[in-house]
């Protein structure tokens, strides 16, 4: 809907966005890819560009100041072949190797029913398949770009906003396989009871969110203290 009115929230969005998570931005580069595949209309582009530079001109002073306090998340790793694993397992799956393996079990006889021609995709399943894996691919990569060429950047769980896209295609994924709903529906069964441990056991812990142990936890604030 190609209305002026409507960019206006849209900017206004990005705005409220990226100013309740600043790595929201990087869905900036996402909508310049997606947008000419939703409507290839030269003013539909230019009213994208245009709102979208006013929105991240407006907080860029805000970007570069919460750029300015990197030192405070020195503790990410330089990258690694751990950043692999932390793409794949963390980023997805929050370490639940059950459900990454039943993912991956289901991914690889999609493509299999996809590529012996069992299964073919409609217009808009191959246009939602292409937008979220641009969803997930850009921001992903731009964070580990960065990470190798400038200062630590990535850590999975600040792109966790790209695991809606992950969900959609798992989504689209079972049903190529499973088909029938009630196939659909012990599929989903199958994944829930395979992450109900990691969530129960990791998750729900105290220090859960980033592996940390109380003591650790008191060293932090110790040192903050001296500070």
């Amino acid at each position: 809907r190609h209305k002026g009115w409507l960019w206006v929230l849209y900017s206004l969005a990005l705005i409220v966005a990226i100013l309740l998570n600043v790595y929201l931005v990087l869905l900036v580069p996402v909508y310049a890819v997606v947008t000419p595949l939703l409507r290839r209309q030269r003013s539909v582009v230019c009213w994208w560009a245009i709102t979208s530079a006013v929105a991240v001109g407006a907080l860029t002073p805000l970007m570069l100041f919460a750029h300015g306090q990197s030192f405070q998340v020195a503790w990410i790793h330089s990258l690694t072949w751990h950043t692999i694993l932390d793409v794949v397992l963390h980023q997805y799956f929050d370490n639940s190797v059950p459900f990454a393996i039943i993912t991956a079990i289901v991914f690889v006889a999609a493509l299999t029913i996809r590529f012996t021609g069992r299964w073919t995709s409609a217009g808009d399943t191959r246009r939602i398949l292409i937008i979220c894996a641009i969803w997930i691919a850009l921001p992903t990569a731009i964070s580990l770009m960065y990470s190798a060429l400038s200062d630590p950047f990535y850590y999975p769980r600040y792109l966790f906003f790209t695991m809606p896209a992950m969900a959609i295609v798992i989504a689209v994924a079972i049903v190529a396989v499973a088909r029938r709903p009630r196939w659909i529906a012990l599929a989903l069964v199958a994944l829930a009871v395979a992450a109900f441990p990691n969530y129960l056991l990791s998750q729900r812990q105290r220090y859960a969110k980033e592996g940390r142990s109380e003591e650790h936890t008191s060293e932090l604030q110790s040192h903050h203290d001296l500070v």
